[in-house]
């Protein structure tokens, strides 16, 4: 096998090139992962609802770069849950309109961009309907890491002046070894049975 042949034909993939409608892998077995946010979506769907989408990498191990799928229609019994999962990916709370979605055009606002990158705990865990269809749900649980445009600004440290504290006078000194009378010469220790 020419490896120099194969890696040179082969066009590589970047995590950008997601497809338009992913779902999570069925080789993901049900657990927590660390996962990072590739990609948010929030759309307005044809019949007037909202949803949020997250497109997660699973991050490290033989699974690495495997998909999960967060997909929530935003309603009253969700929005709870979903300011909790923009929170965990941001580091703060969002505005809905102007930040996670832009409303006129029915799309994700600029928070979208912020989240990617973001390293999140995410739960995968199947159940049953009772039609025997069976659904992958996917949870973020909490944060691992923020994205670098959710982390304030480095800032300069600042160098304080530095002083130690007036030297005790002789007087004040406690020590059970009498103080020698040259102050250039080394304490020494009568109990030290060290022989150098």
């Amino acid at each position: 096998m020419d490896v120099d042949a194969i890696w040179s034909q082969a066009s590589a993939r970047m995590t950008t090139d997601l497809p338009d409608n992913p779902e999570t892998d069925p080789a993901v077995p049900d657990g927590e992962y660390d996962a990072e946010v590739l990609d948010f979506r929030c759309f307005l769907d044809k019949s007037g609802r909202w949803w949020m989408k997250w497109i997660l990498g699973v991050r490290g191990g033989l699974l690495d770069g495997r998909l999960l799928v967060r997909f929530v229609e935003v309603k009253p019994q969700t929005a709870e849950y979903l300011k909790a999962d923009v929170f965990h990916c941001l580091g703060r709370e969002a505005a809905f309109g102007g930040e996670l979605a832009d409303i006129p055009t029915g799309r994700a606002g600029p928070a979208a961009s912020e989240m990617r990158g973001a390293v999140v705990l995410a739960r995968l865990r199947s159940r049953q309907a009772p039609d025997g269809r069976v659904f992958r749900d996917v949870y973020i649980n909490g944060s691992v890491s923020l994205p670098s445009s959710a982390l304030p600004a480095a800032e300069e440290p600042k160098v304080e002046a530095f002083s130690l504290p007036p030297a005790p006078s002789r007087d004040a000194r406690h020590t059970d070894v009498p103080f020698p009378a040259d102050s250039d010469a080394p304490l020494e220790d009568p109990d030290d049975e060290i022989p150098f």
